[in-house]
């Protein structure tokens, strides 16, 4: 679990103290979950025009849930271990073939 904190706590300008959501570029924050291994495993449009996406690693157990804006700005919303679940390999996202 260090493991994925520690990179998380490096994106930010903030004290890892004082954190209780981790913000960034979406670039950035995509491109820190896949360095860990995670892959985007699903997707939903909340009612207020923001995308919430799972990410998860079936080799390490770890997901990720992350909160994207228009702006372009992600935050960690909660991550975790012990991952069980759907394959991300498995999972359509909207526009891509079945």
């Amino acid at each position: 679990m260090l493991r994925l904190v520690l990179p998380f706590a490096m994106l930010l300008s903030l004290p890892a103290s004082a954190q209780t959501v981790s913000c960034a570029d979406r670039a950035k924050v995509v491109a820190r979950l896949s360095g860990l291994g995670e892959t985007q495993a699903g997707m939903g449009l909340s009612t207020k025009g923001q995308v919430f996406e799972i990410w998860t690693s079936n080799r390490t157990g770890t997901w990720t849930i992350v909160l994207s804006d228009s702006s372009g700005l992600s935050c960690i919303m909660s991550y975790g271990e012990s991952w069980t679940g759907q394959d991300a390999a498995t999972v359509s996202l909207p526009g891509e073939p079945t």
